[in-house]
């Protein structure tokens, strides 16, 4: 009998994680995503950050997403002593 195949929490956010890169690499990478280098990033200096697991959010899993539309440019301010 086949045994069914169980993901753990971190797992299946690996995964989502993946399927999301890939479906952000296949509409931004195109020539046809808008992309400006001249707009300045906004300052972003919320957030958690997890100084032990060297970890940053923009905001709790729960909470509204940063918006982000198509142009917008932010430079993060996390605190942590390398870029994530």
């Amino acid at each position: 009998m086949a045994q069914k195949q169980m993901y753990t929490g971190n797992q299946a956010w690996g995964w989502l994680g993946a399927i999301a890169l890939g479906l952000c690499a296949s509409g931004c990478l195109s020539p046809t995503c808008h992309r400006n280098d001249d707009v300045v990033p906004q300052a972003f200096h919320a957030g958690i950050t997890d100084y032990t697991a060297h970890h940053y959010e923009t905001s709790a899993v729960n909470a509204s997403y940063l918006d982000f539309p198509s142009g917008k440019r932010y430079r993060l301010f996390h605190g942590l002593s390398d870029i994530p």
